[in-house]
């Protein structure tokens, strides 16, 4: 199911608002108001939000690098990294045992070995370069990322939900100017939902 919920700005309290009392797992980019959620619930909440990472965010910062041919340590990212999706290629369909099965059998080995990279790379790199900013932003959400293998019910991405939410973007800008905030709600209840894409 897929469920689009009209708000007013993108601040964190409309993320609080809309993700409480979840129980459960949450695929995100890396919007840092979902880190702080996360970070505040870890603090004060019962409620057992298991928070994932989405390799493809982290793909497309490392792309532009690659193409441009300015950074080896990209591009060998990027080899490795295919090699994920060709695994996923494999799991697709499949129970969650069996997923899990098959990632921990060829995922796992890859995921440490990336890690084990970029650890040692950002710190040959300066650390105002364009790879040592994509190095940071796995580092830093390296417990998010690494959790994909070991749970055959979670994506390795967020692909298909921003496949699905692709023909609300296209009228993103029409739906800027629903008239004030009352008329925002009205065309997110009634179908043609003001999208709030929440992407870095």
């Amino acid at each position: 199911m897929v469920a689009y919920r009209f708000e007013d700005s993108r601040g964190a309290e409309c993320v609080a608002r809309r993700l409480a009392g979840l129980s459960g797992i949450l695929q995100v980019d890396g919007y840092s108001a979902y880190t702080n959620l996360a970070k505040t619930r870890a603090r004060t909440s019962s409620n057992e939000t298991v928070r994932l990472g989405c390799w493809a965010h982290l793909r497309r910062k490392l792309y532009d690098l690659h193409i441009s041919k300015v950074s080896q340590v990209a591009t060998d990212s990027l080899t490795a990294m295919t090699e994920l999706w060709k695994i996923e290629d494999e799991v697709r369909g499949k129970n969650a045992d069996s997923r899990a099965a098959l990632r921990q059998e060829k995922s796992t080995g890859i995921v440490p070995s990336l890690f084990e990279l970029w650890e040692t790379e950002v710190r040959k790199v300066s650390g105002k370069s364009k790879i040592a900013e994509a190095i940071r932003y796995a580092l830093t959400r390296r417990e998010a990322l690494e959790r994909f293998p070991t749970d055959g019910r979670i994506e390795i991405d967020s692909n298909i939900v921003e496949r699905a939410i692709r023909p609300q973007t296209i009228t993103r800008k029409n739906s800027l100017f629903a008239g004030s905030e009352a008329g925002g709600r009205t065309l997110g209840d009634g179908g043609h939902p003001a999208a709030n894409g929440q992407n870095e």
